[in-house]
Order: C-alpha cells, then sequence, then structure tokens
C-alpha cells in the first residue's frame, strides 16, 4: 500500500452496534423490509452512512435489519486473483444472504464495489439458484428507494432550498451496475439541481491504493478533480467510499454518500448521533 495515499479511516463504533444501540422508529405499517449488508466499508470505516440509511428509510416507514454471519464481501482476494478465497467467502455470504430473502427480506449495499460483487460475481463463482436469488434482491440504497417512490407515488422526501448545485460523481462501479445513477434521481426528488460529473477516480478497488500503481492512479484523480473545480460548487455527491476518499484527497472537500446527503436535507437526525464520524 503507499504510504503517500489518504485511505479510508475508521470509524470509532462499529455500524452494527451502533444498529444494536439506536432507538428504532416504530413502523405501524411498513412499506418494505430489507437487510443492510454493510460489508467492510459500512461496518468499520463509514458507519454514518448505514445510520443515514437506516434513518432515511425508516422515515420512510422500511424496516430495516442486520443480516447474520456474513462478512467481508471478498472483493479484495477477487482482485488479487485469489479466487479460491474469494468462492470461500462469496459460498458463505450467499447462504446467509439467501435466508434474509427467502425470508422476505431485500438486501441493501451501500459500497458499489461490493454490491457489484454480490449482483454479477456471486452468481458466475458461486452458480446456481442461491446466487441468482441473491443477486436479484439486491440493491444499492438510492436505487431501491428511487424504485419504491416509483411503486408506491404516495412516498416523498419533500422539497428544499438550495441554491447550490450538488455535483454527483458517477463512479464506475455505479455505472457498471447498469440500473442508472439512483443518486442523482434521487437528490433531484427533492428539487434540487444536480450536475453529474463521470469519470475514474483511479481506485478501481484496491489498484489505486498500491504504491506502484499511486502515480498513475493520482494522475487520474486530480484530472476528476479538476473537472469538478470547474463546476465552481463545493457540495458534492458520490456512491463510492473509495472514490469520494480519492476526491477528498485531491481537493480537501468532504464527499457525502447521495443517502447522507438527503438526510441531512430532511433535516432528519440519526439516532444516537454517530460522533467522530
Amino acid at each position: 500500500v503507499s504510504s503517500q495515499r489518504l485511505l479510508p479511516s475508521y470509524g470509532k463504533v462499529r455500524f452494527s452496534r451502533w444498529f444494536k444501540d439506536r432507538l428504532p422508529r416504530f413502523i405501524a405499517s411498513p412499506r418494505a423490509s430489507v437487510s443492510i449488508f454493510p460489508t467492510c466499508f459500512i461496518e468499520y470505516m463509514a458507519p454514518q452512512i448505514g445510520a443515514d440509511v437506516t434513518t432515511v428509510y425508516e422515515s420512510q416507514d422500511i424496516v430495516c435489519s442486520l443480516p447474520e454471519g456474513v462478512k467481508c464481501c471478498g472483493a479484495p482476494w477477487l482482485h488479487q486473483g485469489n479466487v479460491a478465497e474469494f468462492t470461500r467467502q462469496a459460498r458463505a455470504n450467499v447462504e446467509r444472504l439467501d435466508e434474509v430473502v427467502q425470508q422476505g427480506r431485500d438486501i441493501i449495499v451501500s459500497q458499489p464495489t461490493c454490491a457489484y460483487v454480490v449482483k454479477r460475481d456471486y452468481p458466475i463463482y458461486v452458480p446456481g439458484e442461491q446466487a441468482e436469488r441473491v443477486a436479484a434482491h439486491t440493491f444499492d440504497p438510492s436505487e431501491y428507494l428511487v424504485n419504491q417512490m416509483r411503486k408506491d407515488r404516495s412516498m416523498t422526501l419533500g422539497k428544499v432550498e438550495l441554491d447550490e448545485e450538488i455535483i454527483f460523481h458517477a463512479a464506475c462501479h455505479t455505472q457498471a451496475q447498469n440500473v442508472g445513477l439512483k443518486g442523482r434521481d434521487l437528490l433531484k426528488k427533492l428539487g434540487v439541481k444536480v450536475r453529474v460529473v463521470a469519470k475514474c477516480s483511479g481506485i478501481d478497488g484496491t489498484w489505486g491504493y498500491r504504491s506502484e500503481n499511486a502515480a498513475s492512479s493520482l494522475r487520474m484523480s486530480s484530472a476528476l478533480a479538476d473537472q469538478i473545480a470547474k463546476t465552481g460548487s463545493t457540495t458534492i455527491a458520490g456512491d463510492c467510499h473509495l472514490a469520494n476518499t480519492a476526491i477528498d484527497e485531491a481537493l480537501g472537500v468532504r464527499v457525502e454518500h447521495p443517502i447522507s446527503l438527503v438526510r441531512k436535507l430532511m433535516g432528519l437526525e440519526t439516532q444516537p448521533p454517530l460522533k467522530g464520524n
């Protein structure tokens, strides 16, 4: 790992700990039921995103839970070519996640790299009905919420006044899922102006953090940062925690996950608050 790169920091409280300690909102008539698969990024590094997903979802009468017995999605092994270890991890996760689906819950994965692995790679390396079923019921949080709002026109996030245009970074693994830019669509439902910047951050899973790739990766993230800087906006949103960190490294501006920005614009508070994240 390059000593020059800004790496994602670790949260002070695990997401699963926050989830267990929170005061859940009472939902008399649930619209839907989901299970949030945090993967390593949300569990250890960005628990606030998981808390924001939970808070926004519960405000829309969507019941949230956590899957039991799941671990890392396995992407680091796959990206290193360790197919055997990845397959072992994928098979274990598929079995646990399929239990969730069989109970009538959909799966929410907030990091697009991990979501891509569950949706696209699991059915390839662990072929069968279980992996296909899990893939079909796995969604990005913005994707799931936009889909639910299309099904139920009574769902609304309200409207907000925001003078500044929001820049939405379309991360590579978001685009690769071929579901559209749902983070952008979700923000637009609040009535705000959103401009899309679609340029690679140069991270590509763990590739951009390796010492031998750091120089090339930094050139790519600098080009992305220059494109964002030209817009003149300082409110930036993006689905990918890794890409967001690369933008922060280049511009010195904190990039929000779309769901986190939606939670703030709606005036919702996470309970309990996650300080220091």
